[in-house]
């Protein structure tokens, strides 16, 4: 299969090479980057100093991006996790709740704006509404 980022290719057939042991994980991390629609990912894999990289180059930084995110997931323990999701499922809530539902990561909100969601979100926790 291949990834289009904005012109840009690339070959996610290595995960394969991997073993059947970190296949599933592996693939997991890949359709999760895949899903990456964000500035970060665009700029990373498509443009700026790294469109000019070759194929083989952008699979190399691709499969260092899902090797570090499977190391990352395996430092943390089920606990974080689960804390992790109460807290983004809290802030999703807050944000339907507020009417800002279609943008949950504040791309369209600047700096000054998104600190002040913030603490209205901090707020709305401290009294009770999303627990």
């Amino acid at each position: 299969m291949m990834i289009t980022w904005k012109k840009t290719t690339v070959d996610d057939s290595w995960p394969r090479k991997l073993g059947e042991s970190k296949l599933s994980k592996a693939a997991k991390n890949v359709e999760a980057l895949k899903g990456l629609d964000r500035k970060g990912t665009e700029k990373l894999l498509g443009t700026g100093e790294l469109g000019n990289s070759s194929a083989a180059q952008r699979n190399r930084l691709l499969a260092d991006l899902v090797a570090a995110e499977t190391a990352r997931e395996g430092a943390v323990t089920g606990k974080t996790q689960e804390d992790q999701a109460r807290a983004w499922d809290r802030w999703v809530e807050w944000c339907r709740s507020t009417g800002i539902s279609n943008d949950v990561f504040l791309d369209e909100f600047s700096r000054s704006e998104r600190n002040k969601l913030f603490g209205a979100f901090a707020m709305a926790l401290r009294e009770g509404r999303f627990s």
